[in-house]
């Protein structure tokens, strides 16, 4: 999974390619970018819902990309 430092650049440099994929952000962990098959884009955050690595994670989106919601205010 690729990881990088999520800004606008980012957000126009990212394409769909026919899968969904998640680009998360080298600098907030849990902290990524959902492209869609379609080329839809919506922030999400993944946690894990109890302790230690064998607990089981779980992933929340926080909204859909758009000027109203900036990599900055999602994160």
């Amino acid at each position: 999974m690729p990881s990088e430092r999520l800004s606008k650049s980012t957000l126009n440099r990212v394409k769909a390619t026919g899968h969904e994929f998640i680009v998360w952000d080298s600098d907030l962990p849990g902290f990524g970018l959902r492209v869609r098959a379609t080329g839809a884009m919506t922030w999400v955050a993944q946690y894990r819902t109890g302790t230690g690595r064998g607990a089981p994670t779980r992933r929340l989106t926080i909204g859909a990309v758009s000027d109203a919601l900036p990599p900055d205010a999602a994160r």
